[in-house]
């Protein structure tokens, strides 16, 4: 599978600091090699995807058959503003 890092994602996680980016880093090794790594605790919002990077902070993803688009990253409150929007549509 392929990894499109979104143009909002790439904003967001500019904005993080070093030591959430390294970590993350870390949790898109374990997600390129096994999504499902117990340590991502990978699950559904609607059409979208969540993993965890750390207690605070999570990955939005969407996924088609050939790629992953990672839409979001931050702290739980992206998901919290991500569900939000998705109940407007």
């Amino acid at each position: 599978m392929k990894i499109v890092f979104t143009e909002t994602f790439r904003k967001s996680y500019s904005k993080l600091p070093n030591t959430i980016k390294r970590k993350f880093d870390q949790k898109l090794k374990f997600f390129v090699k096994d999504p499902s790594h117990p340590s991502l605790n990978l699950h559904r919002i609607n059409d979208y995807w969540e993993f965890y990077i750390d207690k605070r902070h999570r990955c939005i993803l969407r996924k088609d058959d050939s790629s992953y688009y990672l839409i979001a990253i931050g702290s739980h409150d992206i998901v919290d503003k991500f569900r939000y929007i998705l109940r407007q549509k």
